[in-house]
């Protein structure tokens, strides 16, 4: 390579190649161990011994009105309708990073006509521009909420589209798409899956600069020191960079708990690093000219882009109010995963109203570890996270975040808890929250923990607006015998039967779970 590549080149090459596989290889790896650890603690006691609370009779049972059942077919159509029909505020989400992302197919399409002038025509510029834009479509499908299927047919469109041009620039669009857009688009599909979304961001950071410095020492070793040298320097290079890249996830966790910088904006601007910084480097190498490699300082504009639309763009109505609406998310704990496919079109909806808050557990661990947490886990510290006696539950309480980020989404805040300070945690969580939702599917009468929390809102919260999500009648049935509840034809409470393999909730039982009023906050005492 070093005969092919002027020495820039090959360094930048090699570091980002690496780089690029180090975060797929440890990105699940480090979600693993990061998951066995919590699922440790979460079974340890803390500080502070709660008896657990008797199942006392709690006066008139809870009344609830029993919604329809989902048709077998509806609850798979729905993350269609749920794909094309916008949650409240989305628009303004997606029309921010469309934009943003034409400025960067436009840079990226200039630089690349820059290397053929001499056949630029119309037909040509918008053969290149129309590919550029291609990654961007994709981003938008992802941030739309939509499923595996969806986004496979959607690739499938993708590949076709060369097709679909006239025979002439069939095969420019043929020989621009395995850089400018599958690589790319393979980036953001790998990025977006459960074992790499939470992380990979976060380790691509430290990935890069270890990677970058450990190639840059072995460089420099080979033509200065000889060859028996070089993995000394490269070892030194890996640790040095390594270092350099915690320093900087400890800025990025800075950024992240003032408010600077959100969950996706961490997810869409890792990948946006790594589009410019993967064509960029294409293009330098296709023109053998490192000043390609400058298409990389275009990464603050589409960043600053981005946030200035979305500074001038207003709310959506439904998002203009300012009394922020908590969502209390409580859920059967399983292995299988059934909430975690009901969270992404759930927080799409929600965080334009109000902050999602949840007991944190090992099923939605891997989709909800944030700077804050990974940094703590990366310095051996992650144990101080977790709540463990009256203290950190009001230290906890008053650090919670009430303002929306940047991108006008309220934030999902989890509370790592021990086996005896999960109840007053909860019990505080509730007093705090406009409603609850509760995912019972797979509940039966010996899970004491769900029968714990639905006691509690029982007795002290039957007013306040709570949906419960039911996958047989089974279920409704221990449900029945538990609370002993009543069926009306209007109540605060919901039931619903959505199946096992429901994947979006309808946007009807939302808006009708965060417009119901909520009673007057007040603190619920066990």
């Amino acid at each position: 390579m070093s005969e092919i590549l002027n020495p820039g080149l090959q360094w930048v090459m090699v570091s980002a190649a690496q780089a690029f596989v180090l975060t797929l290889v440890l990105s699940p790896v480090v979600l693993w161990w990061y998951r066995r650890r919590v699922a440790h603690w979460m079974c340890e006691g803390g500080g502070d011994r709660e008896a657990a609370q008797p199942s006392a009779p709690f006066g008139p049972p809870p009344r609830w009105v029993r919604l329809p059942p989902l048709p077998g077919e509806a609850a798979k159509s729905l993350s269609f309708a749920g794909a094309c029909a916008l949650a409240p505020g989305q628009l303004r989400l997606v029309v921010g990073h469309a934009v943003s992302g034409g400025v960067c197919a436009l840079l990226l399409a200039a630089a690349f006509l820059t290397l053929y002038p001499q056949y630029i025509t119309t037909a040509v510029v918008a053969t290149v521009l129309l590919v550029a834009l291609v990654p961007t479509a994709g981003l938008v499908m992802v941030l739309q909420g939509t499923n595996s299927r969806q986004r496979v047919l959607g690739a499938v469109a993708v590949c076709a589209l060369p097709w679909a041009l006239p025979d002439d620039l069939q095969g420019l669009a043929g020989s621009l798409y395995p850089v400018f857009v599958a690589v790319p688009l393979a980036l953001l599909l790998v990025f977006s899956l459960r074992f790499w979304r939470g992380v990979a961001p976060m380790v691509l950071l430290v990935a890069l600069a270890a990677s970058a410095l450990a190639v840059a020492m072995a460089l420099l070793a080979s033509r200065g020191f000889g060859a028996e040298t070089v993995w000394h320097w490269r070892l030194t290079g890996l640790l040095v960079g390594a270092w350099v890249g915690y320093r900087s996830l400890q800025a990025l966790k800075r950024a992240f708990d003032a408010g600077r910088l959100s969950d996706l904006d961490l997810f869409t601007d890792a990948w946006w690093l790594a589009l410019l910084m993967l064509q960029a480097t294409v293009l330098a190498v296709m023109a053998d000219q490192p000043a390609y490699l400058a298409l990389v300082a275009a990464y603050p504009l589409v960043v600053g882009v981005r946030r200035t639309l979305w500074r001038r763009m207003p709310l959506a109505p439904a998002s203009q109010d300012a009394t922020a609406r908590p969502l209390l998310l409580l859920r059967v704990f399983s292995e299988e995963g059934r909430m975690a496919a009901l969270f992404d079109p759930l927080e799409q909806y929600w965080r334009h109203l109000g902050p999602i808050h949840m007991i944190a557990g090992w099923d939605l661990a891997l989709r909800n570890i944030g700077p804050t947490d990974f940094v703590a886990f990366v310095a051996g510290r992650l144990r101080t996270q977790f709540i463990g006696n009256a203290q950190d539950l009001q230290a906890r309480l008053e650090s919670l975040p009430t303002q929306r980020d940047a991108d006008g989404r309220f934030r999902v805040s989890h509370f790592w808890c021990h086996a005896n300070t999960w109840q007053p945690t909860m019990r505080a969580l509730a007093a705090r929250s406009h409603a609850v939702l509760m995912d019972l599917r797979g509940f039966t009468g010996d899970r004491q923990g769900c029968c714990y929390e639905l006691l509690h809102l029982a007795r002290h919260a039957p007013e306040l607006p709570v949906l419960l999500l039911v996958d047989s009648p089974q279920v409704y049935a221990e449900l029945q015998r538990l609370l002993g509840g009543v069926e009306s034809t209007s109540a605060a409470w919901m039931v619903a039967d959505v199946g096992t393999e429901t994947a979006v909730l309808p946007q009807q039982w939302l808006a009708r779970l965060a417009t119901s009023p909520a009673p007057t906050p007040k603190e619920m005492q066990a």
